[in-house]
């Protein structure tokens, strides 16, 4: 089972893994403005996101800690700050799924492993389905399409 969470979405309001249950599949990577690989997929996972919306398939970016904190983006200090780093990623790199905001002391992302850019798919049954340690939009899409295949979304059928 894929650990819980409540998250805040940087645009207002609040997110719980829950809410999704017996709905919809979610995809969430994790990254932080200082992530380069984070940076590099975020095109392909917005094409990725208006593709598979749709099909019942959810797409959130976590922003966890800073992978390489310096001059520009030191550590996250408090939560504000870990906000005001979430935006200028959401603005510099066009992010145009939800971004959700770990907590300042990273509890999500130490629920599902602390990769820096890592990836993961929780079916809609709550089951923790798919995890990589780097996401790669390839690898994703094709993951998504066997999972369509084989799970299709509709209320016939609930597997």
């Amino acid at each position: 089972t894929a650990p819980d969470f409540q998250a805040q979405v940087l645009d207002g309001g609040f997110v719980c893994l829950a809410d999704f249950r017996e709905k919809r599949h979610v995809v969430m990577m994790s990254g932080a403005v200082t992530s380069p690989m984070c940076a590099f997929e975020i095109p392909a996972f917005n094409r990725l996101q208006s593709e598979f919306d749709s099909k019942g398939v959810s797409f959130f970016l976590l922003y966890t800690r800073e992978s390489h904190p310096a001059e520009n983006y030191s550590a996250h200090q408090s939560f504000e700050q870990k906000l005001a780093y979430a935006r200028d990623l959401q603005r510099l790199e066009n992010v145009k799924f939800p971004i959700l905001v770990d907590h300042l002391d990273g509890r999500i992302h130490r629920a599902y492993g602390v990769w820096p850019n890592a990836l993961f798919v929780i079916h809609k049954d709550g089951r923790l389905i798919f995890r990589s340690n780097m996401a790669n939009h390839r690898e994703l899409r094709d993951f998504l399409n066997d999972l369509l295949v084989s799970c299709p979304l509709n209320p016939l059928n609930k597997s």
